[in-house]
């Protein structure tokens, strides 16, 4: 189940007194939605949606820039960062991908905590790794899913 501002499974109720959301429950791959459910939430007062960040590092400077990101404990450390080299993601080029997911705030740290480590990059091979990245993880759900008959 997952709760993010910025697609089309999830809306905020302006005018009712409570916040609403949609949510879409997943079965099979996470990309298709089953079923959605409405959930409502009473005097909230701050809600974390969802942010993602793609970029590409070199090799070299891969270790770093991760150690950068878990040192901040408070903020960054508790995003998913999702790190692949290209060339087992099947593409061409030379570099680490970090793939950032989280709170508008923690992304928006972790951008800040790695941008020394960037490099310039095609935004097409960013937008496949990214793709890819996403794949794996459906697949893994999938085969979670099978396990617990889900």
């Amino acid at each position: 189940m997952c709760v993010d501002s910025k697609s089309t499974a999830a809306k905020r109720d302006k005018t009712a007194s409570a916040t609403t959301f949609v949510v879409a429950c997943r079965k099979a791959p996470l990309s298709s939605m089953t079923a959605v459910n409405t959930i409502k939430f009473k005097n909230v007062s701050k809600v974390a949606f969802s942010m993602e960040y793609i970029c590409l590092i070199k090799k070299e400077n891969a270790r770093k820039a991760e150690e950068a990101i878990r040192k901040d404990f408070d903020v960054a450390a508790r995003q998913s960062v999702a790190m692949r080299d290209l060339v087992a993601l099947g593409l061409k080029g030379d570099g680490i991908v970090f793939y950032i997911t989280g709170t508008d705030e923690g992304v928006a740290k972790c951008k800040d905590l790695i941008k020394e480590f960037v490099i310039p990059s095609d935004a097409k091979v960013l937008e496949q790794a990214k793709q890819k990245i996403k794949e794996e993880s459906d697949k893994a759900a999938e085969g979670m899913g099978g396990i617990f008959n889900y």
